[in-house]
């Protein structure tokens, strides 16, 4: 596993095991079938930095993360994605997150955002993290 899998899964694991955000969202997604009910959540983006030290091989990892909600009712929309994207920071702001074969020293929030996507009938929140990450 390379360090953009093990970010990915580490990301996943955290947000699919959080039971406060699988009673808000329909599922936790990489790729997103079309068959999708909204609210749901995906891992996005990510962008690897090199970070190695004079003992260590580690990578500075940026991830975003994406939740979908629609405006059907005045309880979904803006504000279901922003309630959405709150869990979230709760289920990975300074977490201890795993990923077989490495160490996460740090995963701490960067930003959020949340804009009515293209579609003109979904809330699109979009959310960056920051991981410190070790080879074992």
């Amino acid at each position: 596993m390379g360090y953009e899998t093990a970010v990915q899964t580490a990301v996943f694991q955290r947000l699919n095991n959080h039971t406060a955000l699988q009673d808000m969202v329909t599922n936790v997604y990489d790729s997103v079938p079309e068959t999708a009910t909204l609210p749901y959540v995906t891992i996005g983006e990510d962008v690897i930095t090199e970070a190695d030290t004079a003992d260590t091989l580690g990578v500075e990892a940026s991830i975003t993360v994406h939740v979908w909600t629609d405006t059907a009712s005045g309880t979904r929309g803006r504000k279901q994605a922003k309630t959405i994207q709150g869990v979230i920071y709760e289920a990975l702001h300074r977490a201890e997150l795993t990923a077989e074969g490495y160490s996460i020293f740090a995963a701490d929030f960067v930003n959020s955002q949340s804009f009515k996507d293209v579609d003109g009938l979904s809330w699109h929140g979009v959310q960056t993290f920051n991981l410190l990450i070790d080879k074992r």
